[in-house]
Parts: C-alpha cells; sequence; structure tokens
C-alpha cells in the first residue's frame, strides 16, 4: 500500500508543488536535522455544519509518533541525518505540552545540542476527524477485471477517500538559538518555512479489506466490499501521514539552496563538493566554503570534530568565484581540509564555520563518512592536509 499511496499523494499534490522525489539534486545537504515531535489536531467535521454531505464516512485513527516518523523518513536523503527529538524522561507530552511555552523552548534547545543537530524543524499538522468515501472512475474500469481476472482487480485503487489534511513547518538553525541570539518564538533563527495540504487518498482492496472479505471478493467486486473497517482507518491514517511527508520532501528539495545557502543569517556556506573519507584510521575532511568578497577576509577558522576528535581545519587563499557572482555581488570559494583520527563507531564528522570579530557568527554542517574511493584514488584536498591538522581536546 505504501508506495502506491505514495504515487497517489504525489498527483494530487502536484498542484501545490509537493510531489515527492527520491531525493535532492547534487546529494543530501550537509545537515542533522532534528524534528520536535508533534502532535495533530483534528479538523473540524464540515458535515457537522451543513457544509458538506453526510455521506458514507471513516473516523480514521491517527498516531501522533507515526506522523512524526513518516517526517522523518521522508527527510532522510535530503538531509545527511534527521532525527525525533525525545521528550523529557518521565514526562507524557500532554503534561509536557501544558508547560509555559519558555519551559518547552528550553527543553528543546537543550536536546539539539546533546543531538549535535544543526537544524530543528517545528511542525503542526491538522489532521480530519472524518472522511468520506465514494467509488472513482477505476472502480467501473475495474468491473471487467474482475470478471476476467478476479484477484488482479485487488491491487486497483477503485475507492476514494476525502477528508482535509495539512502540515505547516518551520526549520530553524540551531547554532542562533543555543547561543541566545534568536528564539523559536522571534523567527530569527529560521531557515525556511514549509506548507503542505491533502485532500483524498485512494485506497485499493488489499488495503481495506480484513481476512473474510478475500473469500467474498471471488463472487462480489471487491469496489463493493470492505470499505468501513479498522484497516481502513489505519491504512488511511498512514496514507495520509505518507503523502503530507512525502509533501515536505518536496518542498525541502525546492527550497535546497535556500537551505544551504541561508543568506539571511550568514554570509557564507559550505558547498556540496564537501565530503569526508575513511582511510587508514583517518578521515580526510575536504571542501569549500562559498562567501561573499567583501567578507571573505572575516572567516576566523573552521573546526571539526569527529566524536571527541577535534582538529582545525585550514584554509587556502580566496579564490574569485565566476559562475555565483554579479556584477552587484561578487563571491569567493574558499577551499579547506582537516584530517583526524577516526572515532571508533562514528559515522560522520560535524564542521562548524566562524566568521566575524567581536561578535563572531558559526553556522554547523553534518557530513557522513565514507569509504575511500575504489581504485584508491587521491580525495581532493589531500596533498594540502599532508603533516597533519593539529589535534586538540574535545570541549
Amino acid at each position: 500500500m505504501k508506495w502506491r499511496a505514495l504515487l497517489v499523494c504525489a498527483g494530487l499534490l502536484a498542484p501545490v508543488g509537493c510531489t515527492a522525489t527520491t531525493g535532492v539534486a547534487g546529494g543530501p545537504l550537509p545537515f542533522k536535522v532534528a524534528v520536535i515531535p508533534f502532535e495533530a489536531a483534528a479538523l473540524a467535521d464540515p458535515a457537522a455544519d451543513g457544509s458538506a454531505p453526510e455521506g458514507d464516512a471513516i473516523a480514521p485513527r491517527f498516531d501522533a509518533t507515526q506522523l512524526t516518523g513518516a517526517v522523518r523518513d521522508a527527510l532522510r536523503g535530503r538531509f545527511a541525518d534527521a532525527i525525533v527529538l525525545p521528550w523529557p524522561a518521565g514526562t507524557t507530552p500532554e503534561e509536557f505540552q501544558r508547560l509555559p511555552r519558555s519551559e518547552q523552548d528550553a527543553w528543546w534547545r537543550r536536546a539539539c545540542a546533546d543531538a549535535d543537530a544543526d537544524l530543528v524543524l517545528e511542525c503542526d499538522a491538522k489532521v480530519p476527524r472524518r472522511a468520506t468515501y465514494e467509488h472513482n472512475e477505476a472502480f467501473w474500469l475495474n468491473l471487467p477485471l474482475f470478471l476476467i481476472g478476479g484477484p488482479f482487480c485487488w491491487f486497483v485503487d477503485d475507492t476514494t477517500y476525502r477528508g482535509e489534511a495539512r502540515i505547516e513547518a518551520v526549520l530553524h538553525q540551531v547554532l542562533p538559538i543555543a547561543g541566545g541570539r534568536a528564539t523559536f518564538a522571534d523567527g530569527d533563527a529560521e531557515v525556511a518555512r514549509f506548507e503542505v495540504r491533502l485532500d483524498e487518498v485512494r485506497l485499493d482492496f488489499l488495503d481495506r479489506a480484513e481476512p473474510l472479505g478475500y473469500v467474498f471478493s471471488l463472487f462480489i467486486p471487491p469496489g463493493l466490499l470492505e470499505r468501513n473497517n479498522r484497516h481502513v482507518e489505519e491504512h488511511f491514517a498512514a496514507a495520509v501521514g505518507s503523502g503530507l511527508a512525502a509533501g515536505l520532501a518536496r518542498r525541502v528539495d525546492e527550497s535546497s539552496g535556500t537551505i544551504l545557502a541561508t543568506e539571511s543569517l550568514a554570509d557564507f556556506y559550505l558547498l556540496r563538493d564537501v565530503k569526508a573519507v575513511a582511510r587508514r584510521g583517518e578521515v580526510v575532511v575536504s571542501g569549500h566554503v562559498e562567501v561573499r568578497s567583501d567578507s571573505a577576509a572575516d572567516l576566523r577558522g573552521c573546526v571539526v570534530r569527529c566524536g571527541e576528535r577535534v582538529v582545525d581545519g585550514t584554509f587556502s587563499e580566496a579564490q574569485p568565484d565566476p559562475v555565483l557572482s554579479s556584477e552587484r555581488e561578487p563571491r569567493s570559494r574558499i577551499a579547506f581540509t582537516a584530517t583526524l583520527p577516526h572515532d571508533e563507531g562514528t559515522d560522520r564528522v560535524r564542521i562548524e564555520v566562524t566568521q566575524g570579530g567581536r561578535d563572531p557568527i558559526g553556522r554547523t554542517f553534518t557530513v557522513l563518512i565514507v569509504a575511500p574511493a575504489a581504485g584508491g584514488a587521491p580525495v581532493d584536498g589531500t596533498a594540502a592536509s599532508e603533516g597533519g591538522t593539529a589535534e586538540r581536546t574535545s570541549g
């Protein structure tokens, strides 16, 4: 059911630019994103105020953990990593949500720091209290298949379930919030904002059927059977969650350049050529920083961490970037390298680049460690890091 539901949802979300893709072009964005767990509020029932016909309907059951997990899973592949932050130990979600907003934000700020997250995603989800259902055009096309092929018609999405669902999400940079420069509420660390809507889901007989239904389907067209039961409610809820998550992932794809640059918060960012390659007990990190030319000299440092191992990266001289430069805004590209011991069991490095003088601005990035290229091909920047970068104590 899952892949069929995603295809259907992709088609439905196309008018609002929320179709799903396999991942960000150019590879995952170099960030670890933390998703704040969220509850899903039920929208008002349109039939209750007479604005929609009563009709046949189901009362779907939505699980907040499943919805949050669907968002996390959709973001994996778009980012270097995606996780769900934990609720405080010994506190139920209901108890936590009764705390003052300042206490909630303080917990999420600490949880982001503990998780070494670069970005944090806040979500507000709304789901239908009920969903009406009816046959769609596939039902009539499915009738001849029932007469000819029997069980082959189980695979046709012949029933449409309608109920509005939506998710609004805000992506923040963690470092300004952790450093007290910004809060979740003031928007000063906001990277991007997304909105996704979903109005209907199509289910086939395999999504809907309980065991006895398969026997009846040998004699009765499946589109007439099993349209309102526990399986339908569960599969509808799962399809809505997957569809909203797929739409959110598509919005991330569309905004990937903005998320990477985040020019409203800093003058610099890592290009996607950054890589961390495991080699003979070490990790060789190399890449480029893109920066506005008039502030290139203000880059102060690059710190790379692999587990408990921490080193200072080495910057090269700034070079003009003719591709991304404009007449009004010239840009420069600065190569950096670092070599550090590979902390056993660690599969990623975290890079922090700092710019400025008395009041520096920093950004953090996360890059997965990969095996060396086939044939032992050298990694760009390896020669520049010969002799190593001095390891320092993790603080």
